[in-house]
């Protein structure tokens, strides 16, 4: 194509704190689903609790910066099958070649050296 599809959000652990703390990103990454599923069944209260954060956000901008990121993070007919945090190996790969080549990377690490799918929460949670 004439465009690389990327990927737009992303966690990234240190190798050495998950090898140490594996429940630790078990538990952070379903809070985070959670979080996004909250979000999305109680927008107005989400940007309630962002502004006793921040109470010098804008509201009305905060709350047309959560729905476009929702759009994005809940993509029909992926989001719906795969659920949150799935991300399509097919668009990593393709990612990871664009950096090895920008960059010159001398290796090319494999698809699991660079994502893994398995401290997610089951299926069952990430659905919408």
């Amino acid at each position: 194509g004439d465009y690389l599809p990327l990927v737009g959000n992303g966690i990234v652990v240190n190798e050495d704190f998950l090898k140490k703390n594996p429940e630790a990103v078990r538990k952070f990454l379903r809070a985070v689903i959670r979080g996004i599923k909250y979000s999305i069944a109680n927008p107005d209260e989400a940007i309630s609790i962002l502004l006793q954060r921040d109470p010098t956000l804008n509201k009305d901008v905060e709350k047309q910066r959560l729905l476009m990121a929702l759009e994005i993070i809940n993509v029909k007919g992926v989001t719906d099958k795969y659920g949150f945090g799935y991300v399509d190996p097919s668009v990593i790969d393709k990612n990871i070649d664009v950096i090895v080549k920008t960059f010159g990377l001398e290796r090319r690490p494999s698809l699991n050296e660079v994502v893994d799918l398995n401290y997610l929460p089951p299926l069952d949670f990430r659905l919408p």
